[in-house]
Order: structure tokens, then C-alpha cells, then sequence
């Protein structure tokens, strides 16, 4: 992944391989929200989530 982004390809993950999004229900808030913040440095990085929008 990292070789494809250093490259300048287009990386994208399934929105599904995102296992934590699962456990929104019963995660604690904390481990939920680090999660999703780290999702968000991924877009940051140019991976795109594919049925996000590609956002």
C-alpha cells in the first residue's frame, strides 16, 4: 500500500475491511473514536474508502 501511495497509483480499501465500523454499537466511545480518527489520516494520505464517495 505504501509503495502504490509513494507512486502516485490511487489506493482504495473496501468500506467493509473497515472491521471496526462494526462495533459502532458497543464499542467503548474512546477506542471508536481513535478508530475513526485513524480512518481519517488514511483519506489524508490519499486512500480512498470505496462507498464513501470517495472521500
Amino acid at each position: 500500500m505504501l509503495a502504490a501511495l509513494l507512486a502516485g497509483a490511487r489506493v482504495r480499501v473496501e468500506r467493509d475491511a473497515l472491521e471496526y465500523r462494526r462495533y459502532r454499537r458497543t464499542a467503548p466511545l474512546g477506542i471508536y473514536q481513535k478508530c475513526a480518527g485513524l480512518e481519517r489520516r488514511l483519506r489524508e494520505m490519499g486512500i480512498c474508502v470505496a462507498g464513501t464517495g470517495g472521500r
